[in-house]
Order: structure tokens, then sequence, then C-alpha cells
């Protein structure tokens, strides 16, 4: 069965990021399971038309009405935004089937946000605190990240350190442009944003540049501080999303 996609994110991207879409979702295994067949089945449709080879990144969704209402990965709300809005950007195969965007649910960002950032660290001195920021709520969160010293680490078990920063300023950028109701999602979005987290976002970080995320880290925390007192949602709705 074939099944309709659409690449989306930073037209600059070394990777393709594409949203596979299907009927309905299954257990966490069974969507990863079909995330990685689809991701073989896409390396092929590609190179048969000749685009450039690079690494596939799927997710799943549902599209209900014209919008997203379920997926694999992330949010809805940011998957149908993204793909909304970054869709010219890329060669497509299928019609445009998003038809409006919608609201952000700007808290869960938040939330998404400082988990991602943590869960890079869990394999460092500080693994204790950094799991149990994990399992708590944003309120357990913030002290553990706001003492998290970005500068001090540089080494990521199995992950290439460029990726894992890239993914730390991607994740900063997009919050604090949400905090100022500005929906970033591109590299290039960010950029124009903010400017400092071009090296990270390029993969040309050193480790003297470290002080600019941390600093942009702080900064996050500072304004997550500020709308602390709006928060209905503390916690993430499920380990899924």
């Amino acid at each position: 069965m074939d099944y309709p996609f659409y690449v989306f994110g930073s037209q600059s991207s070394v990777d393709y990021d594409v949203v596979v879409f299907a009927n309905r979702l299954g257990t966490t295994k069974e969507n990863q399971d079909f995330c990685n067949q689809q991701a073989q089945h896409l390396e092929i449709f590609f190179n048969t038309r000749n685009l450039p080879f690079k690494k596939i990144n799927t997710n799943i969704a549902i599209l209900e009405n014209g919008i997203i209402t379920a997926v694999h990965k992330g949010t809805p709300d940011e998957l149908n935004n993204s793909v909304l809005y970054t869709y010219s950007l890329h060669k497509q195969f299928y019609p445009l089937s998003i038809t409006r965007a919608v609201e952000r649910n700007w808290q869960l960002k938040m939330l998404r946000a400082c988990r991602t950032i943590l869960s890079f660290y869990t394999r460092t001195a500080i693994r204790s605190d950094i799991k149990l920021a994990l399992q708590g709520d944003l309120d357990v969160k913030l002290p553990v990240l706001e003492n998290l010293d970005l500068t001090q680490w540089t080494e990521f078990h199995k992950n290439d350190p460029q990726d894992c920063w890239k993914t730390i300023a991607f994740q900063l950028g997009q919050a604090l442009g949400l905090l100022d109701k500005k929906e970033l999602y591109t590299k290039e979005d960010i950029i124009r944003y903010l400017p400092e987290l071009s090296v990270f976002l390029y993969r040309q970080t050193t480790q003297a540049d470290l002080l600019i995320l941390q600093n942009f880290k702080q900064l996050f925390i500072r304004q997550l501080r500020k709308v602390r007192p709006l928060f209905i949602q503390l916690t993430e709705i499920s380990d899924d999303l």
C-alpha cells in the first residue's frame, strides 16, 4: 500500500524530514517499525528520482478535516503548522491536504523543550538529577535545567555532539520564539530571529561557543519563570509525545 507523504522543515536540512499519513496509529513499537519500513521505501523512491542522498527521518500522522490530529512523534499542532508553512520549500509528490494552521499549545512546547535538552545529559555525572527531572513536572525540571552548565559537557555517548547542540539550539529558538508569539519552523527562521544560534544550527560549534548556548538556555529559563503562573499543564500528556 502506498501512503501519501510530505517532506517538511528547513530547506537546507542535511536530512529529509518526512511525515507519512496513515489511517491509524499503533503501539509505540508498531509505529517505530512502520517508520523504519517507510524510510526504506522512501530511500528507494528518492533514489529512483535522482534526489540527493540524505538520512530520512520519518514520522506518522493522522489527517482529519484538513488538519493533523494525531502523531507518532512530537505534537499534532507543531507538525501541522510546520508542514503547512514549509511544504513549498521542498520537492513534493502529493498535493497539500492540510488546509489551515492550528493554535499552538505553547505550554506543551515549553515542557518538551525542557525534556529534550535534559535528555541529552542522562549519561553525565549529574544523571541522577537529570533522570528525576525527566520524571517530574515543570517545577522539578526547571531548577535542574537551570543548574545544568552546558559548557561542561562535550561528550554525548553515541550521539554526535554537533547534532546534539543543533537540536538544543533549535528547541531553544523555537521555544523563545513561541513565547514571543513567533512560530519558527526552519533553521533560517530561527537565525533571522536569533542570529547568535547560527553556529549551532549549522553544526559548526566549538567549545568556546557553548557559553552562547548556555546563555540562551538561561534566558529561556528566565522567560519560563515569568510565564509560570499562566501554566495549566505542568506535565506532558503522554510518554509518546
